[in-house]
């Protein structure tokens, strides 16, 4: 037999079988947890926030959180993860960690409709001066908003707007000072228009 015939049938073979694994490889799926909700810095991981979507991750499905088990006890979310966004381990740490808290705050007049669960915002104060208020500093930068008033069930006192952040712990005295000082506070998301 002609050496050349079995070296052709031996690279058609090795061929077939090539694309063979490679398209057994590329549409293999996995189960991995992604947010059913939009979740926020400090929000402690459970089954209720995560659903179980069948996805192809190929190599980078070791950076995500696989579905086989429960969600590691005691994880919590260290940065905004978008409801419907595969959860990232690099987005998980111990609420030890975390360093941040949550407080409400009631801003000055109306909520911009692009204020909502998730969105990233500077929270700014105005001095009480005279009849009026002083020039506007930031208070926190990129504090994470947790809850608006227009979410069900978290309405203010008095028809006033009231927003709950998750802060920096290392704000939380600042913000508490301007609070009991009577400051005009304004929340601006650090990227207009979205979230």
């Amino acid at each position: 037999m002609d050496p050349r015939f079995l070296v052709g049938v031996m690279l058609v073979v090795a061929s077939i079988a090539g694309v063979w694994w490679l398209v057994t490889t590329s549409s293999r799926t996995v189960p991995v947890y992604a947010a059913s909700e939009t979740l926020t810095p400090g929000t402690p991981l459970d089954r209720s926030s995560l659903r179980v979507i069948d996805t192809r991750l190929g190599a980078v499905e070791e950076g995500y959180l696989g579905a086989q088990g429960d969600p590691p006890d005691d994880a919590v979310v260290t940065r905004t993860i978008a409801a419907g966004e595969l959860v990232p381990l690099a987005a998980l740490g111990e609420a030890d960690a975390v360093g941040v808290t949550t407080l409400v705050v009631e801003p000055a007049g109306r909520l911009s409709a692009d204020i909502v669960r998730g969105t990233v915002v500077d929270l700014w104060a105005a001095a009480p001066e005279g009849d009026g208020y002083g020039v506007p500093e930031v208070l926190v930068s990129a504090a994470t908003v947790v809850r608006a008033s227009e979410d069900e069930g978290f309405l203010a006192r008095g028809g006033s707007v009231a927003l709950e952040l998750a802060v920096p712990r290392s704000a939380v005295a600042t913000v508490l000072a301007a609070t009991a000082a009577a400051h005009l506070l304004s929340v601006v998301p650090t990227e207009p228009g979205g979230h």
